[in-house]
């Protein structure tokens, strides 16, 4: 589950905790806790799983970064995850006085940031990494390094209101499948995530997707065909996930903190199914 941005994120913690999901996410935003003191805040507040979801590795010079990870890692023994992308909101890189560069340049970052990831976590380690990314390059670095690979189901477009744009079944089938295919031998290895954007449980999906074309700009047809968002009832959308997993191979699903109550039924569904 990603957590809330706000102070009310260990009470979330706690609950989600009791709900059964398995891992608490801190997302890296300028406008959210600062992601390292909170995943070992939230180790020592609830019996979960914490991680980074995800570092938004230009904003990290190196050093600072080996640091971090280093002491996150020695202080939540056995249930640290490290997620690492490469940032998309020029706001944000504006607000902290860097110069985002180009795509390129952020995978460049991204890369670096891996090579620093593994340095500072050394052998043996018990953190798994995970990439977060849709474009090539990123997919590539995730096949060649990742324990697991975040697919994001929406694709970098700067002419939208949030930089990102959603991906329909097919652009994700392909972005799944580019990913077998340089993964290689280690695709089976690699764990696979999907970021849920909605949960929404409902008798009437038709009217919940025509409720989600505001928040989401399209047209509620194009709404049905996310991979991304889950809607109907509770036994629907179970099924949705097993038909993802089944599909696409996705055991790890990150979860809105926003629809968290809405999806914690479904995780008892699917555990005791």
């Amino acid at each position: 589950m990603t957590a809330p941005a706000d102070r009310e994120w260990v009470a979330a913690g706690v609950r989600a905790a009791s709900q059964g999901y398995d891992i608490l996410l801190a997302p890296d935003h300028l406008t959210t806790p600062a992601p390292f003191p909170f995943a070992v805040a939230a180790a020592s507040a609830t019996p979960l799983r914490v991680g980074t979801y995800v570092l938004n590795t230009g904003l990290y010079p190196t050093a600072l970064l080996a640091r971090e990870v280093a002491t996150a890692a020695g202080n939540i023994a056995g249930r640290f995850e490290l997620g690492l992308g490469t940032g998309y909101l020029p706001q944000e890189f504006a607000a902290a006085g860097i110069d985002p560069g180009s795509p390129r340049d952020r995978v460049d970052d991204l890369a670096r940031a891996l090579d620093t990831a593994r340095t500072a976590l050394g052998g043996g380690t018990d953190v798994p990494i995970l990439v977060a990314g849709n474009g090539d390059r990123v997919l590539r670095l995730a096949a060649r390094h990742a324990d697991i690979v975040s697919f994001l189901g929406m694709r970098y477009d700067p002419s939208s209101a949030g930089g990102l744009s959603p991906l329909g079944q097919r652009a994700f089938a392909e972005r799944v499948a580019y990913f077998d295919r340089v993964a290689a031998d280690r695709s089976a290895a690699i764990e696979r995530n999907l970021t849920l954007r909605a949960v929404v449980v409902t008798d009437d999906r038709d009217a919940a997707l025509r409720a989600l074309t505001r928040r989401f700009r399209l047209p509620a047809e194009v709404l049905a065909d996310l991979p991304i968002l889950l809607v109907g009832t509770i036994p629907e959308i179970a099924k949705q996930v097993e038909d993802l997993r089944e599909r696409f191979g996705i055991s790890y699903f990150a979860v809105p903190d926003r629809h968290q109550d809405e999806f914690a039924p479904v995780i008892e569904l699917l555990r005791g199914a």
